[in-house]
C-alpha cells in the first residue's frame, strides 16, 4: 500500500522489563525517493544538517551529552561535548569551526539552540589548541579536541543535535542523541547524567573526555551529582549509593556501597566522584551501574565503557 507524505501510521511498542525506557519520536511518511536524495547527499549548511532524519556522517563525530540540576533555576543543564578532531589539520593550519547545538522535543519541535566559533590548532601528538572567538572548553588528546558548550532546558524528552561546519572547505557534520532532564526541583531523589574525565598530560588536571575506550594505563573518573529535591524544604536525609561495575558477561567484577550523609550535601545536592579502577580490569568491554537510594526512593545511572 503506498503511502502520502501526509498519511499517519501508529507503531506501538511494548516492554515487560522494569526500569526500561523507550523514546518515540512522530515522524510522517515521505516518498523514498526524497528520503534517498536527502540522506545520500552531503548537507548544505548547518540547518540542513540539523532537521534530517538522520545526522549526516561528512565527518565523523563523538558526542557525550550530560544532564545537570540548573543552579539558580528549575530548569536542567544539559553539557555536550562533541568530538571535533575529524576536522583538525595535520599541517597545524589553524581551523575556525562553526557549532550550531539544538535541542527539539518529541514532535521535532526546536526548543532551544546555542551557537559559537571555535578556531583549533592541533600543534603536535599531545599539544593544545590554539582558540580564538567564542569558543568554550577545548581539550586535545593526539587528535581528540573536545568542544563543550550546554542548554537549559525544562523536565522532558529531547533529542540534541550538534552541526559542525568548516567554512572553509564547507564541509558540515552533525550527531544527535537522545536526553532526558528529570524534575531536579521536585524529585526527592535524583541523579544527574555521567560525566567521564580523564587526566591530560598536557594539563596536568582532568578534563572532559567523549572517550569511552580506554588504555589500562589511563587515569579515568566518573562523576555523578546527587540531588534531593532543589526545590524541597524537607531535611536533608542520608544516601547510599551502590556501585558495580559489570563485565560482558553481567558478572560484577566489582561491587562497593557508598555513604553520603547530611553533611556531604550542600545546597541540596552532593558530589559523587568514582575512579575507574582500569588497571586491575582485563581488556574487555564493561558497564559501570549506579544506583542511589534514599528510604524507598532510588535513582540510577549507567555507563558502558571498554579497556583495551
Amino acid at each position: 500500500m503506498s503511502q502520502r507524505p501526509e498519511d499517519r501510521r501508529s507503531i506501538e511498542v511494548k516492554v515487560r522489563r522494569e526500569g526500561v525506557r523507550v523514546y518515540a519520536q512522530r515522524y510522517y511518511a515521505v516518498p523514498p525517493e526524497a528520503v534517498a536524495a536527502r540522506t545520500l547527499t552531503a548537507p548544505a549548511s548547518s540547518d540542513d544538517a540539523l532537521t534530517r532524519l538522520l545526522p549526516s556522517a561528512a565527518r565523523p563525530l563523538a558526542l557525550a551529552t550530560t544532564v545537570f540540576a540548573g543552579p539558580d533555576t528549575t530548569k536542567g543543564v544539559v553539557r555536550t561535548n562533541v568530538d571535533v578532531g575529524a576536522f583538525a589539520r595535520e599541517d597545524e593550519t589553524p581551523v575556525p569551526l562553526e557549532i550550531v547545538t539544538l535541542a527539539v522535543d518529541q514532535t521535532g519541535r526546536a526548543i532551544a539552540s546555542a551557537q559559537q566559533t571555535s578556531t583549533v590548532t592541533v600543534t603536535g601528538p599531545s599539544g593544545r589548541p590554539e582558540r580564538t572567538g567564542q569558543a568554550h572548553e577545548i581539550n586535545v588528546q593526539s587528535h581528540e579536541i573536545d568542544v563543550q558548550s550546554h542548554l537549559e532546558l525544562a523536565a522532558g524528552e529531547y533529542e540534541i543535535r550538534v552541526a559542525v561546519t568548516d567554512p572553509a572547505t564547507g564541509k558540515v557534520a552533525s550527531v544527535f542523541s537522545e536526553v532526558t532532564v528529570p524534575r531536579f526541583d521536585r524529585a526527592q531523589l535524583s541523579l544527574s547524567g555521567v560525566t567521564v574525565d580523564m587526566w591530560s598530560p598536557v594539563a596536568g588536571e582532568p578534563t572532559a573526555t567523549t572517550r569511552r575506550t580506554f588504555h589500562r594505563t589511563d587515569r579515568v573518573r566518573a562523576l555523578v551529582q546527587i540531588y534531593q529535591g532543589t526545590e524541597r524544604t524537607e531535611p536533608i536525609a542520608p544516601v547510599s549509593m551502590r556501585v558495580q561495575i559489570l563485565d560482558s558477561k553481567g558478572s560484577a567484577v566489582r561491587d562497593q556501597s557508598l555513604s553520603f550523609s547530611e553533611k556531604m550535601f550542600a545546597n541540596r545536592r552532593a558530589d559523587c566522584v568514582i575512579t575507574l579502577p582500569l588497571t586491575a580490569l582485563p581488556p574487555g568491554e564493561y558497564l559501570l551501574k549506579l544506583e542511589a537510594s534514599l528510604s524507598r526512593e532510588t535513582a540510577g545511572r549507567t555507563l558502558r565503557f571498554a579497556v583495551q
